[in-house]
């Protein structure tokens, strides 16, 4: 095809949107060949011709300056990761521009093959026009074609509003920040190598960037001519599929429903990937919303699938996947095989909000160099904890002030302003908080937030420590409400996407980005975040008694470590050696048995504290402190 962009005298004055997957690429060249005219141009990103550069035959550019959006709706349109992306730019245009009053329907769908439409998640609510019959087919391009023929007083060609002018033909805001190169890395030399590990679990608490991952991922592997990729979000599916590993699995392959049972779904769908010649890539957002029996089923199938593959011996057919999830118990364990291997995503760190800083002052013509950004970096990840969302808060936020009162993101006003709708809307939303179970009731959710809120001073947690809670005021009064035991409120806390996956230990620990923006949302004070510190640090004191052997050890260091939290907030004149003094007297804590005595839980304290970066950074302002606090335990 060829592809012309409005830009001056004689140019055109309509410009078309084309999106269609690579299978569709024949109805899609004999569409664009009928609405083509001299007045209306055609663009499509899998053109493999062009006549303009790189940068003005994106696909964003030629999204915020096309007249219409046509969708090729068809099954392979539907899990085909570029189809996607272009979806998603296109539905943010039409939504911001419904917003405004300036436009409706730029978003119109084509069904060039029978796919049900309860399987078009976001396009089902569009305009449809049906392509499937040769009739059809022909009423609806000359419909088309004379709906977009430029009418007698129509804007002048090259009229177009550039990009941010009134229109809002502007591509969504970036959310992403560049800190994933390593795990992406790591993900696509899994993939793409022969010897590799094709089969991939992401996981990561909500809003944390796992969608992006697996664009990227899908993106970068699906330039190759070699891969073909398929994309399947859970949130786009009905009810009655996420419950049915055969009915997502026909959804990602662009399968019917079978006419007879001669052959399993596993059987077709590896004979279709032998004979392809082509490495299939498999993508599956939002994970956690299918239940334990379909994730076993689903592993169960593509374990299958993948040993057919196998036998077929096709050095060009091979089947990969990557899932994205908040939970990973229901995908862990080496049966059924291959075993998947488990990526978890992180916060973002200073340094990558410092260049993320750097590119908006630039964006702004503002002089600031890296290091004159770092304090202001600082502050940020203070306020955001690395959070994706946070950090995209707090560069709006800078951006409306144009760089003014930056010393107020210390403040508590402005924190709650910034963290307060994602704590709410993300963090505590029922999804969140819903577990392996059913949506929470209004009821049974306040008791979840109660928990997880009064909590959040401590980095690990135990059903002692919420039986503890649960005996002082609002937390047993929500309980009560729901005649629930400190057992199944437990259970409920344990189900939660905010702990920190996979679990590491037999107790629970929120994600840590997470307690830390819940801490200091529940408590908003220096004043009362240092007094809770206290009650935990005693807390912890008494619940070291109960423990034996290394476990003693962990809770020792929770216990020096809340001291330390407290002290901080306080600012004392000889902080240091309170807290040195306070490291000695838990010594008398510790009880050796006949597995560690005195000296070796000594040595194992010290090597927790060593380990604990989260620890040596909460008082790395106070030189030599930690290595001081190490010495002390070890040799009190």
């Amino acid at each position: 095809m060829d592809v012309r962009v409005p830009s001056g005298p004689g140019a055109v004055t309509v410009l078309l949107f084309l999106s269609y997957a690579d299978e569709d690429s024949e109805i899609a060249r004999e569409i664009a060949t009928r609405l083509r005219t001299d007045d209306v141009s055609v663009y499509s990103a899998n053109d493999s011709v062009s006549r303009f550069d790189s940068t003005a035959t994106e696909p964003e550019y030629a999204i915020q300056r096309a007249d219409a959006f046509l969708a090729l709706l068809s099954p392979n349109s539907l899990t085909s990761t570029s189809c996607r992306r272009e979806r998603e730019l296109a539905l943010y245009r039409e939504q911001r521009n419904r917003d405004s009053g300036t436009e409706t329907d730029f978003v119109q769908v084509l069904q060039i093959r029978e796919t049900p439409y309860h399987q078009a998640g976001s396009l089902h609510i569009r305009p449809w026009f049906y392509l499937t019959g040769q009739a059809a087919k022909e009423r609806v391009l000359n419909d088309l074609a004379s709906k977009f023929e430029p009418r007698a007083g129509s804007s002048p060609s090259g009229s177009h509003p550039p990009a941010g002018a009134n229109g809002g033909h502007t591509r969504p805001p970036s959310r992403h920040f560049r800190n994933r190169e390593r795990e992406l890395e790591e993900v696509r030399a899994g993939i793409t190598n022969e010897d590799g590990e094709h089969f991939w679990l992401i996981i990561a608490p909500p809003q944390l960037g796992k969608t992006w991952f697996l664009g990227e991922i899908g993106d970068g592997i699906g330039r190759s001519v070699r891969w073909e990729v398929k994309f399947v979000d859970a949130r786009d599916l009905p009810p009655e599929v996420v419950g049915d590993a055969d009915a997502i699995l026909r959804i990602m392959f662009g399968l019917e429903p079978p006419a007879s049972a001669e052959r399993t779904i596993t059987e077709i769908i590896a004979t279709i990937i032998s004979r392809k010649d082509r490495f299939q890539l498999c993508l599956l957002d939002s994970a956690e919303l299918l239940d334990d029996n379909t994730v076993r089923t689903l592993r169960r199938y593509l374990s299958e699938i993948n040993k057919g593959v196998a036998e077929a011996r096709n050095p060009n057919a091979r089947l990969a996947l990557v899932a994205a999830s908040r939970r990973e118990n229901e995908w862990k364990g080496v049966h059924p095989a291959p075993r998947l291997q488990i990526r978890r995503l992180t916060e973002f760190k200073v340094e990558v909000i410092n260049e993320a800083l750097h590119k908006l002052a630039q964006d702004m013509h503002r002089p600031f160099t890296l290091p004159d950004l770092q304090p202001l970096a600082q502050r940020v990840h203070a306020l955001s904890e690395g959070l994706p969302s946070l950090l995209v808060g707090c560069l709006n936020w800078i951006r409306e002030r144009e760089w003014t009162g930056l010393e107020r993101l210390e403040d508590q006003a402005t924190f709650e302003e910034i963290a307060r709708p994602y704590i709410d809307n993300e963090l505590l939303s029922p999804s969140s908080l819903r577990g392996f179970g059913s949506m929470p009731t209004s009821a049974e959710r306040a008791a979840i937030q109660k928990a997880l809120l009064t909590m959040s001073p401590y980095r690990f947690l135990t059903v002692s420590h919420l039986s503890r809670h649960t005996k002082q005021g609002d937390l047993q009064d929500a309980i009560d409400l729901l005649g629930w035991s400190v057992e199944h409120l437990w259970a409920a806390v344990s189900g939660t996407d905010l702990l920190y996956r996979p679990l590491r230990e037999p107790w629970l620990e929120i994600y840590a980005p997470i307690r830390r923006l819940l801490f200091r949302h529940s408590y908003p004070s220096h004043a009362s975040r240092g007094q809770a510190h206290h009650e935990a640090c005693d807390f912890m004191q008494s619940f070291i008694i109960g423990q034996s052997g290394s476990d003693q050890c962990r809770v020792l260091v929770e216990c020096l470590w809340h001291e330390a939290q407290a002290l901080i907030l306080e600012q004392p004149e000889d902080l240091a050696e309170t807290l040195i003094r306070f490291a000695r007297e838990l010594d008398a804590r510790l009880t050796p048995n006949p597995a560690f005595d005195k000296p070796a839980l000594r040595d194992y304290a010290a090597w927790c504290m060593t380990n604990d970066q989260e620890f040596a950074e909460n008082v790395a302002s106070f030189p030599g402190l930690f290595d001081r606090l190490v010495e002390a335990v070890r040799h009190p």
